[in-house]
């Protein structure tokens, strides 16, 4: 059973920095087609304070180089240690 709107991961998956997907089923962009990540989720159990950013870039035959995708999310936080703890 396939899911409509599925991605797969075509690089390695050992790699936590990188996340190469690819359409399941769509081969074809027309022009002023659009694709969308539905449901997609990033989740990390900071340690410490941390900044990331998730960019998107389009490969294909006419785009090799890879074009830049209109929306960038950038993300960064302070872990602030509350004093006393459990004792």
């Amino acid at each position: 059973m396939r899911l409509t709107n599925a991605w797969e991961r075509i690089n390695d998956p050992m790699d936590k920095q990188e996340y190469w997907l690819k359409p399941v089923g769509k081969s074809v962009l027309n022009p002023s087609e659009t694709l969308t990540f539905s449901n997609f989720q990033m989740k990390w159990l900071p340690e410490s304070s941390y900044a990331g950013s998730i960019m998107g870039f389009t490969y294909g035959d006419e785009a090799k180089d890879g074009i830049n995708s209109f929306n960038q999310i950038n993300v960064n936080g302070t872990i602030v240690e509350e004093e006393g703890g459990n004792e």
